[in-house]
């Protein structure tokens, strides 16, 4: 995959050797170029961040980085240095120079720079990077204003992790890329990502007798358990204690509907100490004679508190325009009913 854009491949500490995902997308794509350092094994900050400036200079605005390991930190040292700019920078596997496990001999890298960068940026962490933890990676998107996404347990996302060309890695700097374009000729106002990972774990597969347990992951760091339902698939291909996506249909409907809620009693002046919604879908032959989610029912129960309170008309008025303005309401062929409960008013 080309990308239209000259990309300046930032190694870490030893480079990246020939199997290193960045070593292949050198050699398979003209517009991915290295930057090499002279000191890959006790490099003094000051001397990377130099290197890098030139680089950027020779290659102009219209450049893209591409970091793995320290050079993530080279690229937040750099950015509040210099006075130019890059379309974005796709920071994987960010090592954290203050922890024990960052080897010795570098310099000038402590502590770890975490000024807001003035360009689009994405932080991509693993679960079991040795030289990062999980939650360091995630304050380092924070600090850095980074959309921050979680790919699993991959190890410190190199060779070693056995990802090949990483083409999802492709994909992540394609969305960097079209990040700024977003909403252009398509109407698109935003996109929602989410990664699905299952394994066969040994089993035989072809006898239909493999577990439906699977993972969610999400660009926030949250990793959820799922599974098919037990109702579906029977237990123990199933797993019971995870979420399967019949629930996350039906919540996903009901949490949208909460949220537009309470936007529009917080606008009309009222005060919404709580909500609590036991919502129930119902999985039934459609008109077309397949299975379907056909109903999903909200029972909300808003609790108000302080002086001014609504009435039941009130509240039937104010889920009404909820569900007007669920998006999720409005993008399925669902019937969502609302029996709201209450309400509740404590002065």
């Amino acid at each position: 995959m080309s990308v239209p854009v000259r990309v300046l491949l930032l190694p870490g500490l030893w480079n990246s050797g020939p199997e290193h995902w960045q070593s292949r997308w050198e050699r398979t794509d003209p517009s991915c170029v290295r930057v090499v350092q002279q000191d890959w094994v006790t490099p003094a900050r000051a001397d990377w961040v130099a290197t890098l400036e030139a680089a950027v200079a020779a290659s102009g605005p219209d450049v893209v980085l591409v970091a793995h390991s320290t050079a993530c930190a080279l690229v937040a040292f750099w950015a509040a240095a210099t006075s130019r700019t890059v379309r974005g920078a796709l920071l994987v596997a960010p090592s954290d120079t203050e922890a024990s496990s960052y080897p010795a001999g570098p310099t000038g890298w402590q502590p770890m720079p975490l000024a807001a960068l003035p360009f689009p940026s994405i932080v991509v962490a693993s679960s079991d990077d040795e030289f990062a933890t999980l939650d360091r990676a995630r304050a380092f998107a924070e600090a850095w204003g980074s959309r921050f996404v979680h790919i699993g347990a991959a190890g410190h996302i190199n060779a070693a992790s056995g990802l090949g060309p990483w083409s999802r890695g492709m994909e992540l700097l394609a969305e960097l890329l079209n990040e700024q374009s977003a909403g252009e000729g398509d109407g698109c106002v935003s996109e929602y990502r989410t990664v699905v990972m299952w394994s066969r774990d040994g089993a035989a597969f072809t006898d239909n007798r493999y577990s439906r347990s699977h993972r969610w992951l999400f660009d926030g760091g949250v990793e959820v358990p799922a599974s098919s339902s037990p109702k579906v698939v029977p237990l123990p291909l199933s797993v019971a204690a995870a979420v399967d996506p019949e629930e996350a249909f039906v919540v996903s409907l009901s949490s949208c509907h909460m949220l537009a809620f309470l936007f529009i009693a917080a606008k009309r002046g009222f005060l919404v100490d709580s909500y609590r919604d036991e919502a129930v879908g119902v999985l039934a032959m459609d008109s077309s004679g397949k299975l379907a989610m056909t109903r999903v029912t909200l029972r909300p129960e808003a609790h108000f508190t302080g002086d001014k309170g609504p009435t039941a008309d009130e509240v039937v008025a104010m889920h009404h325009e909820s569900h007007e303005q669920c998006f999720i309401a409005s993008s399925v062929k669902t019937d969502v009913r609302c029996e709201p409960v209450g309400p509740r008013h404590t002065p």
